[in-house]
C-alpha cells in the first residue's frame, strides 16, 4: 500500500457495451487532469476514446471480443 502522500494508480476494467464506456471515460479522464496515473482495460474498439483524453489504454489478452 502507499503512503497516504503518494498519488495512487487506477485501473479501469470494462467491455463495449451497455453504454458504460463513455462515463467510465469521463471519469478517468478527471483522474488524468488531476495527475494520476490511470490506464484502461477493454476491447480494442475503445482504445481511441480512451487515449484521446490522455489515459493509457491496453486491450484484453483474452477476453471475448465482438470485434
Amino acid at each position: 500500500m502507499k503512503p497516504p502522500n503518494e498519488p495512487l494508480d487506477f485501473l479501469f476494467a470494462t467491455f463495449e457495451g451497455g453504454g458504460n464506456v463513455s462515463p467510465m471515460v469521463a471519469i478517468a479522464a478527471k483522474l488524468v487532469r488531476r495527475g494520476r496515473s490511470v490506464r484502461l482495460m477493454s476491447d480494442q474498439c475503445n482504445r481511441a476514446e480512451a487515449e484521446c483524453v490522455g489515459i493509457e489504454f491496453i486491450s484484453w489478452a483474452t477476453a471475448p471480443n465482438r470485434s
